[in-house]
């Protein structure tokens, strides 16, 4: 009786949480625009890290190489992420601006492009 008890507890505190989000609809147009962009992404946060930590990892079917290929993937994301940052890669359309970066070479000679 006491684990019916406990699931229970767990699934109205999981569900409970759950519904916070419908109360954002109440909140001004101000608050809203402020806090959106926070919430979207700790989604996408969750969503990458459900996908990297035990989807990846299922697909391979390998015993004991699951936190090895997850780790390799966040690794290999964060030095992307890292090295696209130190190039700086931007994308404008405006020719009138005097400080256009052209990052390309960097980015082929370190991404090994022909």
């Amino acid at each position: 009786m006491q684990i019916w008890l406990y699931s229970l507890i767990s699934v109205v505190a999981v569900s409970g949480i759950s519904l916070v989000g419908i109360f954002i609809f109440l909140l001004k147009d101000e608050k809203i625009k402020k806090i959106s962009l926070f919430l979207v992404s700790f989604a996408v946060g969750g969503l990458f890290g459900d996908a990297f930590i035990h989807l990846l990892p299922e697909a391979f079917k390998k015993p004991g190489v699951n936190f090895m290929v997850s780790l390799g993937v966040i690794i290999g994301v964060l030095i992307f992420f890292v090295l696209e940052k130190f190039l700086r890669w931007r994308h404008c359309h405006v020719p009138e601006t005097r400080t256009h970066h052209h990052p390309l070479v960097g980015m082929n000679l370190v991404g090994g492009a022909p």
